[in-house]
C-alpha cells in the first residue's frame, strides 16, 4: 500500500530504510535526528513529501523529495532526495516513482529532478528513468572540505 508520511512518528518508521540506504551507498549519509528534524519541518510546511510502500504494516520502500522554484527560472520543480526499496521487495519502486510524480503535479511542479548515485545501481536507475521519460541533465560532483 502506498501512503504519504505526515508526522514525526511516520518519519521514524522509515529509519530502517534510511539505514539500509546508507549501507548501500558510500556517498549516502544519515543521521536520525537530522532526518527527523528536517523532514518534520518540510512536512509541516508542505515543502516536501515522503511516500512509503508498506506491506503488512511495515515500510519496505520510500521516496522523498522537496518542491522549490528553480533558482534561475522560477519554474516550480520537485527534486527527489532519496529513493530506496528493501532488496527483498524490489519491483515496487515504480509505484513509488509514480506516486512522487503525482505529488509533484498536485503541487504545481512543471519539472522533476531525479538522482542516480553512481555507487548504487546507477545503470538500473538510469534505465528506469529513461523508460519513464526522463533525460540526463547534469552530473554532480562532491568534495569534502
Amino acid at each position: 500500500m502506498i501512503q504519504r508520511i505526515k508526522s514525526r512518528e511516520g518519519v521514524k518508521k522509515i529509519f530502517s530504510l534510511a539505514e539500509q540506504f546508507t549501507t548501500a551507498s558510500e556517498s549516502a549519509l544519515y543521521d536520525p535526528e537530522t532526518m527527523l528534524t528536517t523532514w518534520d519541518y518540510l512536512l509541516k510546511n508542505k515543502l516536501g513529501v515522503l511516500i512509503t510502500y508498506t506491506k503488512k504494516g511495515k515500510a519496505v520502500g520510500v521516496i522523498g523529495g522537496i518542491k522549490h522554484p528553480d533558482m534561475t527560472s522560477g519554474i516550480m520543480t520537485a527534486t527527489e532526495s532519496f529513493w530506496f526499496v528493501d532488496p527483498e521487495h524490489r519491483g515496487i519502486g515504480l509505484f513509488l516513482l509514480k506516486a512522487f510524480e503525482d505529488w509533484a503535479k498536485e503541487e504545481g511542479c512543471k519539472r522533476i529532478l531525479m538522482m542516480a548515485l553512481l555507487d548504487s545501481l546507477p545503470e538500473k536507475a538510469i534505465r528506469i528513468y529513461q523508460q519513464a521519460g526522463y533525460k540526463p541533465l547534469e552530473v554532480t560532483y562532491i568534495k569534502e572540505v
